[in-house]
């Protein structure tokens, strides 16, 4: 499980071997098990667009830190994502998602995450990634502060859809450089 921002672009995990992790509960990937699992090269287009990029050894490589003081960087890589469905035995598969693999991680502090999925509007996201085979359609649902008990949800193409007459919601914007969304908040009186 990664944690869902909205504010980021890169989607990265924390993968074996590290040099420093932070504490997960699920194993750390290891691309080595991994059928699937490439690195990008420094010449690929793919890793101009990677913000922060270097490179090792014709490996792509990246660095993120974040607000909150956390940080990650390792390399640039392609693998195949699997995303639930509303079926809990049925999933989804997306081939050559690109994405960091971590191998310096620091300052997440919750055990639950293995990293981060960035769903900005930028071109390395999840959601623009995807965007096709998600028809361009995401919804994040948020549960009221402190509610232990519910959990907030995320969903994709069709089912990103909010139907139910007690859900309020609002449409993501994009802002002026498009590299943020905005949200539109307005009281009803």
């Amino acid at each position: 499980m990664g944690l869902a921002d909205t504010v980021s672009n890169m989607i990265w995990l924390q993968c074996q071997y590290c040099f420093s992790c932070c504490k997960q509960y699920f194993p750390i990937f290891n691309p080595t098990k991994s059928t699937t699992y490439e690195n990008v090269s420094c010449s690929s287009d793919a890793c101009g667009s990677i913000p922060n990029r270097y490179c090792t050894v014709n490996v792509c490589q990246y660095r993120m830190k974040y607000v909150s003081g956390a940080i990650s960087a390792g390399d640039v890589a392609r693998e195949t994502f699997s995303l639930g469905t509303n079926d809990p035995n049925k999933f989804i598969s997306f081939p050559k998602v690109l994405f960091g693999c971590g191998h310096v991680n620091s300052g997440i502090t919750s055990t639950s995450f293995v990293g981060i999925v960035g769903l900005g509007p930028s071109l390395l996201s999840l959601t623009s990634q995807l965007r096709i085979s998600l028809f361009n359609k995401f919804s994040y649902c948020l549960v009221r502060a402190y509610e232990s008990n519910h959990v907030s949800k995320l969903n994709f193409g069709g089912h990103a859809i909010v139907s139910d007459p007690r859900t309020v919601s609002t449409p993501l914007k994009y802002g002026p450089k498009g590299d943020l969304y905005y949200l539109n908040f307005c009281r009803k009186r």
